[in-house]
């Protein structure tokens, strides 16, 4: 059985910087599904402004060609290393 508490995290390459912990999941939303919580609302508002700069500022980095993963990046230069 998972544990009472969802949260939502801006993820991906670049580094979450916010995220937003919902404990009692099941209680945190109204009928409607808008949060009963004005902190958790404004938590997650600023989460979603932090994604949105952060896709701004991604798409014009990738503009200049595309960073391949790190992941990438460590398996070729260790084999270069051998």
């Amino acid at each position: 059985m998972a544990p009472p508490v969802g949260g939502i995290t801006a993820a991906g390459d670049e580094p979450a910087v916010l995220s937003v912990v919902i404990p009692h999941v099941r209680d945190a939303f109204d009928a409607d599904g808008q949060p009963k919580n004005p902190v958790m609302n404004a938590a997650a508002d600023i989460m979603l402004d932090d994604l949105a700069w952060w896709s701004a500022a991604l798409e014009k980095a990738r503009a200049g060609g595309e960073l391949q993963p790190g992941t990438f990046r460590l398996q070729a230069a260790l084999a270069a290393s051998k």
